[in-house]
């Protein structure tokens, strides 16, 4: 029975089958994210068993593609290593007839399948142990993080377009510098919008509330006409919002897609040269 299983998913056919199946779900998740864009938003800041526990699972007619994605990427996954396994095997028994160069060409894409199942499991282990965490922010607000750190808001910068551009009066950037308090050196980091950091453990980026685009600086004693009332305005700053995602997983996935990267160019080199030989 084992091996009747083992013989079923070392069969590229699956492979081709499993790719139609994952096409075919995520064309249809698709237009389920289309029309409820909220309710699958609420994936970016939550982990997948979190989400499903808290919305998904209730909802289940709106999120069954998500579940059965996995279970296809998972069936993919397995399908990869057992054909790899199986041509590495095969690879192995001609070792002696080639040369050390010719072999490990010829490796290479099974290489290659090894570092895209590693990838996926970068992938498994962001979907599972993620953090992602969005604090409103004020000037000398003091945050405490998911892992007890301790950061003070030291200033906030918003940036207007200029006055000769359509957008004036719009936000085009910002600027906000955050404190740690728990280092004994107090590091200062700088965070704009497009601009993210890296602490070493974990990412800070800054947004902003939606419904707030406006960073406006009238001249003194002016009024604004908000067809109701008139009223002094003074210098208003949207809602800005800190940022903090811990993923173990990116490393992982951004290690083995460097690796992937090195090992098609080798490939690509080899077989050329060969083919010109």
């Amino acid at each position: 029975m084992i091996k009747f299983i083992w013989k079923f998913f070392t069969k590229t056919s699956l492979t081709f089958w499993l790719l139609i199946l994952i096409f075919t779900t995520l064309t249809t998740g698709s237009f389920y994210s289309k029309f409820d864009y909220h309710f699958f938003d609420l994936l970016n800041n939550n982990r997948v068993i979190n989400w499903f526990v808290d919305y998904g699972f209730s909802e289940f007619y709106k999120s069954w593609w998500l579940l059965l994605l996995f279970i296809l990427m998972a069936l993919l996954a397995f399908n990869t290593f057992a054909c790899t396994t199986e041509r590495i095997i095969n690879l192995t028994k001609r070792k002696k007839e080639l040369n050390k160069r010719s072999f490990f060409t010829l490796l290479c894409p099974s290489l290659i399948h090894i570092a895209f199942i590693l990838t996926l499991c970068g992938h498994l282990i962001t979907y599972l142990t993620i953090e992602h965490v969005r604090y409103p922010i004020q000037l000398n607000d003091v945050i405490t993080l998911p892992n007890h750190e301790e950061i003070k808001i030291t200033d906030i910068k918003a940036f207007n377009y200029d006055n000769s551009t359509y957008l004036k009066d719009r936000l085009r950037d910002a600027e906000v510098t955050v404190q740690s308090l728990s280092d004994q050196d107090k590091r200062l980091y700088k965070i704009k919008f497009l601009d993210p950091v890296y602490t070493g453990n974990y990412f800070f980026h800054i947004d902003v509330a939606k419904n707030k685009e406006v960073f406006k600086t009238p001249d003194p004693g002016t009024t604004v006409c908000n067809r109701a009332e008139v009223k002094k305005t003074e210098k208003i700053l949207p809602q800005f919002f800190l940022l903090y995602t811990y993923d173990p997983g990116l490393k992982i996935v951004m290690v083995f897609i460097f690796i992937i990267f090195i090992l098609m160019i080798w490939f690509y080199l080899n077989t050329r040269k060969t083919q010109k030989a």
